[in-house]
């Protein structure tokens, strides 16, 4: 059987044998330069599921599933020792032990080779993978740093978008991981008496015979600390015809999907509590993270990606990003992590606006009158609205109207704003203006579409609590089913404060949700 270095979530059976233990890695620990007199043994050991026999294929909103080998591999422990009062004492860095092939449980086994400790009382964090993340985080600092203090993301690059820093939360091989719940307070002994006595264990698990007694045991269980999302349709499933009534007016087509407004803020573990209202008949997270209950927050400060980027295919597109939870009154667009999707829009010719032919009869003989003019602006053509400024399938449009020219939809602006005793002449003049508000264009054909991830998506109740966000260790799976209307000409939102519930969406998504816990939301697009 193949050595393997996988990670189980919410693993059960971390049995983590440390307290405040001294480090060769006295940079990075803080090593508090005592002798091992008074010190006790302590070791890690790790069990970790075995991929091939624990998959599961979930389906539905709360199945576990198993993901992807890489989101499971340690490469390396961490362990800070706090107080009573969460204050980090020590940070300790045990050596692990090869990695071995399955025991007679078939499940893969992490142990740490031996360690000394310091007797006492302590809160033990677990931190997985952390040598790879550390830069990205507030600095863990002996003697001052508050475990349960929030923790920034941090700018490696100095670009001011802290993206490199959250990208290290889920580096391929290095997903960061954390206890599942806040620790108590537990008692290491000098002697590792009572329950707490235990044999040095080999690298597969098992008791040494020639190996260390009387080893500290504490149990841990863990769980990466980002949130998963990926995409429902399949190669089959981007097309969607646009409709009115039952007339075809364009052709939708998913082509990319992104991630947007993602937290620059987090706890190193989850501040866990019970969902108010959940979707499946059990156990259901929704925790509270460093900005949960602000409504008017500097939202620069706060979330990293405030315009969608680096597009993927949508059949094939998988992102990582940190736990944004928020009240019910806080779920707005610009602090909910959400999709943008981004997707090329096709309308039927026999749909493009056309005045002289599909306008009121109000618009028809304005338009006739302004092309009557002997000063009429030199744009204002008869084929302005039936001729398109390029071939590329870049069209515009204004209040819901499609148009081929800019200059079309100008006209129909300015025909449109017009006051009723507005003559010809009037028109002309305010098209002269170049007055392009409430226009947008659609370059190259391409439109986008938001959905805000729901961690509720079962929920019917406007801004319910717990509807949106994304929790940590959920895997987030959107499948689009409709789209509905034109969308927006950015990758973006309109407006930070607009409600994630609309009146009318644009776009039904339907979300699950897997465990990893998998939550399946469908959209429509509108």
């Amino acid at each position: 059987m193949k050595t393997k270095q996988l990670f189980f979530c919410s693993l059960t059976g971390l049995a983590l044998l440390t307290t405040s233990c001294s480090s060769n890695d006295e940079a990075l620990n803080g090593g508090d330069g005592t002798t091992s007199e008074g010190k006790t043994y302590a070791q890690i050991a790790i069990s970790v599921a075995n991929s091939a026999t624990t998959r599961a294929d979930g389906d539905n909103t709360g199945d576990d599933v198993f993901g992807e080998d890489n989101e499971y591999t340690v490469n390396d422990l961490t362990v800070v020792l706090a107080d009573k009062n969460d204050i980090a004492m020590q940070v300790i860095t045990p050596e692990l032990k090869l990695a071995t092939d399955a025991d007679e449980a078939d499940k893969q086994v992490r142990v740490t080779k031996p360690f000394k400790c310091t007797p006492g009382s302590y809160k033990v964090y677990v931190l997985v993978n952390y040598k790879n993340s550390q830069k990205a985080l507030t600095p863990i600092i002996k003697g001052s740093t508050d475990m349960k203090a929030e923790f920034g993301l941090t700018d490696i690059d100095g670009d001011g978008t802290a993206i490199d820093g959250i990208a290290k939360l889920s580096t391929t091989g290095n997903f960061f991981m954390t206890n599942v719940s806040d620790p108590t307070e537990q008692k290491i002994d000098k002697d590792a008496t009572g329950n707490a006595t235990k044999t040095e264990v080999d690298d597969a698990g098992k008791e040494m015979t020639d190996g260390k007694n009387n080893l500290n045991l504490l149990q841990v269980d863990v769980e990466r600390a980002v949130s998963k999302v990926t995409f429902g349709n399949s190669a089959t499933q981007l097309s969607f015809d646009i409709k009115e009534g039952d007339n075809k007016i364009a052709t939708a087509t998913l082509e990319g999907a992104s991630l947007i407004n993602l937290n620059k803020k987090m706890y190193l573990v989850k501040n866990g509590r019970k969902a108010t209202n959940k979707p499946v008949a059990s156990e259901w997270p929704y925790p509270v993270d460093p900005n949960y209950n602000e409504t008017s927050i500097d939202i620069a400060t706060n979330f990293a990606q405030k315009e969608a980027s680096e597009f993927k295919p949508v059949n094939s597109a998988k992102f990582y990003c940190p736990e944004n939870t928020m009240e019910a009154s806080a779920q707005l667009n610009g602090q909910t992590t959400g999709v943008v999707y981004k997707v090329k829009y096709v309308p039927e010719a026999a749909y493009y606006t056309e005045l002289a032919k599909n306008g009121t009869d109000s618009y028809s003989k304005m338009f006739a009158k302004v092309l009557a003019l002997t000063d009429k602006d030199v744009d204002i053509t008869e084929t302005m609205f039936t001729t398109a400024d390029n071939e590329d399938g870049t069209f515009y449009s204004y209040n819901g109207y499609v148009f081929k020219t800019k200059a079309g939809a100008r006209l129909y602006k300015a025909i449109a704003t017009a006051n009723p005793s507005d003559d010809a002449a009037a028109v002309n003049e305010a098209f002269k203006t170049g007055n392009e508000d409430g226009i947008q264009t659609y370059t190259e054909g391409y439109c986008y579409y938001t959905a805000w991830i729901k961690h509720n998506p079962t929920s019917k109740i406007y801004l319910e609590q717990d509807k949106y966000g994304v929790v940590r260790n959920f895997w987030y799976e959107l499948t689009v089913n409709s789209i509905k209307k034109l969308g927006y000409s950015k990758p973006t939102y309109k407006d930070p404060t607009d409600p994630d519930d609309k009146a009318e969406a644009s776009i039904q998504v339907q979300v699950n949700i897997k465990k990893w816990r998998w939550v399946k939301q469908t959209v429509d697009l509108e």
